[in-house]
């Protein structure tokens, strides 16, 4: 067994579960609300510059390493999808903070946050949640062979999931993407409010299809 986390509008409250049993079955894929049988919405931002409108069902979206602003991207990526979508987000890093979760208008209600998972249980971990999530957002924070990434395609497309993968430090993902996006810039503005901050801009490039667009994320 292993620890997760789950994040709720009342707080948060932490799990022991087994790796597999527990995680098949808690969100159906069918609650998701869907544009259309096989897309997901991601809000008007994304699925303006999203070759199909949205994120396709069974589809791998890759985050490139950058400096700033991935965390800002999925946060509004996120808060984009339709009321009651199942999500799970693997947190590596212990990064995430659920004031800005909520900020970006992410149902924390159907979110599941997973952490301290170890780097030889990744693959399985992800492909768990594959088989239970409508959206998978999983940080890839070490070596991934191809093998395995060809293995997390198959399930996502098996299981009609999205997985969103976020490269971190050196971590690469090994193998192609239907879809790549990359923070091109970010800034960040004072305001007056409890936290002292006032919102920011994120430009993103997304390539898919040999044609990038720019989309520009404003709060």
């Amino acid at each position: 067994a292993y620890r997760t986390y789950v994040r709720y509008g009342g707080g948060m409250s932490s799990l022991h579960v087994d790796l597999i049993a527990p995680l098949v079955g808690v969100a159906p894929l069918g609650h998701a609300t869907l544009r259309s049988e096989h897309v997901i919405s991601a809000g008007p931002s994304f699925d303006a510059v999203l070759p199909d409108g949205g994120l396709r069902r069974g589809s791998v979206v890759l985050l490139e390493e950058c400096s700033v602003g991935m965390t800002t991207m999925v946060m509004s990526l996120l808060g984009g999808l339709p009321e009651r979508t199942w999500a799970a987000w693997v947190d590596m890093r212990r990064s995430l903070n659920g004031i800005a979760l909520e900020e970006h208008g992410v149902d924390l209600e159907h979110l599941l946050v997973v952490r301290d998972v170890p780097a030889a249980m990744w693959t399985r971990t992800v492909s768990s949640l594959l088989d239970a999530m409508s959206v998978v957002v999983a940080e890839l924070d070490g070596h991934l062979s191809v093998g395995d990434a060809r293995r997390l395609v198959a399930r996502a497309r098996e299981r009609r999931s999205v997985l969103v993968v976020m490269e971190r430090g050196r971590a690469r993902w090994p193998v192609e993407a239907g879809v790549r996006c990359r923070v091109e810039s970010m800034s960040m503005t004072l305001g007056m409010n409890d936290a002292g901050l006032g919102g920011y801009s994120c430009q993103v490039k997304v390539s898919a299809r040999g044609v990038p667009k720019v989309l520009q994320l404003v709060s």
